[in-house]
């Protein structure tokens, strides 16, 4: 999973904590002290969500080699981006974070003052933060094969087992160095609830966010201000929709970053509130073949883009070679005229998915669908140039001489001196093309597409056109 956020605990007691305690207890409301939320470290008495794991840089795989000197330059290509998320690979969340309405066990046996918060760790395991007033330095806690060494009266006890909803009755067993008294010390830590972010429906068909709760019998909860019906056991469940921000390419690693608000009420009546902060990085996905739109006349295309560095695609859930530096290019079959709908799906350690969706259309022949295109009302050079932003998404028919071309592996760019609609030459414009027909300068083409985007070229600005299919050797208009 992509960061599993680890249950946090939280004790039930409204009681004050014992004076000489220093710290603010992990889910711990004490008046005047606000609740330790996931973006703090935990201090050494402190209960507070766990630290984000270590960074990871996730890389993208570098743009094709530059042109030799005797090739026409196209104009910057599209470089890595620098913004984007400042950790690079976020694993996870971590948005753990518990609240509750009082202390943990305090319980006395023989004159042995012994106090017990529990919390978590910097990894998110649950642990017992232990005080002991008469317990030198060197004594050593143990619970169910789980071992602590005091020092300065204190000592964290990672736990073996997850505490439960509800009294956890427990015996401590205090070893104390050279001749000191050995005792077993018994102690109930009351936990009122425990909420927690699950990450593991991210890669799901419709990636969500699961907020899990746990609480006693009679307990009211909300979670983004609605309510989450709890069941017999005392589980709920609220799952947000993050589909909208995994779905379609994207060049850079971006990040879901939210802060999910929640309010639990138990049956005292006395309401404790906190929030879930989420970041989780969703990993890259950048298709250069065949195109949003493409139009073949053949039996396979061209599939090619890439992913993060490690990273792995599929294709309508077959899997797609994959380079260690995320690069992808491979023959997908179409076996049958018509339309196929395509998903493409990237995935990457610590990372969501994203997906990517496109239509591939086999014809038997080109010419006819050129033909068909044709009959169609078009948008001219001179209407898209007067106002490219405005024209992005419309259909063109660009025709031409390629005065510029570079050829990839994943397809070919083109600068072409456009003729249809053009008052007043030269009229350029930049094409990309994911297709196997290769052209050069100097030919004659034909572009049926979309525009994409103002594109800087030189020192003016251009109309990008990504091609759904391309024609050569038909002269201009």
């Amino acid at each position: 999973m992509m960061g599993v956020a680890v249950p946090g605990i939280a004790p039930v007691a409204a009681s004050a904590p014992p004076r000489g305690l220093a710290g603010t207890m992990m889910g711990v409301a004490v008046p005047g002290i606000a609740p330790v939320h996931a973006s703090q470290p935990p201090g050494p008495a402190s209960m507070g969500a766990p630290r984000a794991p270590p960074r990871q840089a996730v890389e993208i795989a570098p743009r094709p080699a530059p042109l030799v000197d005797d090739e026409p330059d196209l104009g910057p290509a599209p470089q890595r981006v620098k913004r984007g998320v400042p950790l690079g690979a976020v694993a996870g969340v971590v948005g753990v974070l518990v609240a509750a309405a009082g202390v943990a066990a305090f319980f006395l046996l023989r004159s042995t003052p012994l106090v017990a918060q529990p919390g978590l760790d910097a990894q998110g395991h649950e642990r017992l933060h232990l005080r002991c007033e008469t317990c030198p330095d060197g004594t050593v806690a143990e619970l169910a094969g789980a071992r602590a060494t005091f020092q300065n009266k204190e000592t964290d006890l990672t736990l073996a087992n997850s505490l439960k909803v509800g009294n956890n009755p427990l015996t401590i067993h205090l070893d104390r160095p050279n001749l000191g008294r050995d005792e077993s010390v018994h102690v109930v830590v009351p936990v009122a609830f425990r909420i927690r972010a699950d990450l593991a429906d991210l890669a799901a068909a419709h990636p969500a966010i699961t907020v899990r709760v746990e609480a006693v019998a009679g307990t009211d909860v909300r979670v983004d201000g609605k309510p989450v019906a709890l069941d017999a056991s005392g589980e709920g469940a609220y799952a947000t929709d993050f589909g909208s921000e995994t779905d379609g390419v994207s060049d850079e690693l971006r990040l879901i970053d939210r802060v999910i608000p929640y309010a639990v009420t138990p049956k005292s009546g006395v309401e404790e509130k906190g929030k879930l902060t989420v970041r989780v990085g969703i990993a890259p996905l950048r298709l250069d073949g065949p195109g949003s739109r493409a139009v073949v006349d053949g039996a396979t295309f061209h599939l090619a883009g890439r992913t993060a560095r490690g990273g792995s695609v599929t294709a309508n859930g077959t899997p797609v070679h994959t380079e260690p530096d995320g690069t992808f290019a491979q023959p997908f079959d179409l076996p049958s005229a018509g339309d196929l709908a395509v998903e493409m799906r990237a995935s990457a350690p610590q990372l969501a998915p994203r997906t990517a969706h496109f239509v591939v259309k086999r014809v038997e022949h080109l010419a006819d669908e050129a033909k068909a295109r044709e009959q169609v009302p078009e948008a001219t050079y001179d209407a898209i140039a007067s106002d490219i932003p405005a024209a992005v998404g419309k259909a063109t028919i660009v025709e031409g001489d390629v005065a510029e071309a570079r050829t990839t592996a994943a397809g070919t760019l083109a600068i072409v001196d456009d003729m249809r609609g053009c008052a007043h030459a030269p009229c350029l414009v930049r094409v990309t093309y994911g297709g196997d027909t290769r052209f050069k300068h100097g030919d004659v083409l034909r572009v049926f597409g979309r525009v994409t985007r103002p594109f800087a070229y030189g020192s003016s600005t251009v109309p990008e056109v990504e091609a759904d299919f391309v024609q050569l050797g038909h002269a201009p208009h």
